[in-house]
């Protein structure tokens, strides 16, 4: 506390201001509803799996939801932690909230796009390495959710757009559509299956993005095309990946998963860097000297 109040250099004073403290009330009342939302969505979430398919398929699903979760925090934790304050002081700086914004967009997606992908591609290697083979039949299911990491690579900073822009209440209403229709789709589809669950919730989520898009285009006062955009040259770059390593995986299969790590990610990252820098010279560029700044201090 006596950090922040030494480097905010902000004091508190005995004046006192109706008009903020309604407009604080009205905010966070909004923002601790969505939490409180989310927090009883994860939990309901996990009891209709478990009621419905038992305790051994709700293991499986857990354990591959926290896969994903674990990997979303890393990848975007940091950027939507800064996001918000940052852009909620640029509120009345259109131009530089929609530049800045197009920015993290594509970063976001070029680290989160090829990690989820290349996930899915040898995850079959890769998960009964690190957790043991008595996972194996997790990877399907953390194969589809990999779909969904694709959404979340990118969605954590669209929440953070529109929340700083003060649409709290709009980002509330559709937090309440996406936690009915998911808890919807969960109790019709868990009698089916694991994987026709996940299905359909990586299926519903690929079509209720579409708000959140449409929100974030019309804050930034852009276009459909110059926001997609952003995002092209990591998918393609990480398409481009995932078919070279499927090949080897073809062409040069080898016996050991842990060998075939060793070379599927080298191989990966060096076909990926390749073909995004040559898809997205611009932005890669500023990506390499952010990074190349990062290294140096």
């Amino acid at each position: 506390m006596v950090g922040a109040f030494w480097a905010a250099n902000w004091r508190p004073t005995w004046r006192f201001s109706q008009q903020a403290f309604r407009e604080l009330v009205a905010y966070g009342g909004y923002a601790s509803l969505t939490q409180t939302l989310t927090m009883l969505n994860q939990q309901g979430e996990q009891a209709i799996v478990g009621f419905s398919l038992g305790i051994a398929p709700l293991g499986l699903y857990t354990f591959s939801r926290r896969i994903l979760s674990v990997l979303n925090d890393l990848i975007t934790g940091t950027l939507a932690t800064v996001a918000l304050p940052i852009m909620s002081t640029l509120q009345t700086e259109r131009a530089a909230l929609r530049r800045g914004f197009l920015l993290a967009s594509f970063i976001s997606s070029a680290i989160g796009f090829p990690v989820f992908i290349g996930l899915a591609v040898i995850s079959g290697d890769l998960v009964p390495v690190i957790f043991g083979k008595h996972w194996v039949a997790a990877i399907p299911t953390v194969q589809l959710l990999c779909l969904l990491g694709l959404l979340l690579a990118v969605g954590i900073l669209q929440a953070s757009l529109i929340k700083s822009q003060g649409h709290i209440k709009w980002w509330m209403k559709y937090q309440i559509v996406s936690i009915v229709t998911y808890l919807i789709v969960i109790l019709t589809c868990a009698r089916f299956g694991i994987e026709i669950m996940v299905t359909a919730v990586v299926i519903r989520s690929y079509l209720l993005v579409i708000l959140p898009y449409a929100k974030t285009i019309s804050i930034l006062e852009t276009s459909i095309r110059s926001y997609l955009s952003q995002f092209i040259p990591p998918l393609a770059a990480s398409i481009i990946m995932a078919g070279v390593l499927g090949g080897r995986h073809y062409l040069l299969p080898v016996e050991s998963a842990a060998v075939s790590i060793g070379i599927d990610v080298p191989m990966g990252v060096a076909v990926y860097v390749s073909f995004l820098a040559l898809l997205g010279k611009n932005r890669f560029g500023i990506l390499a000297r952010l990074v190349g700044s990062v290294f140096r201090h």
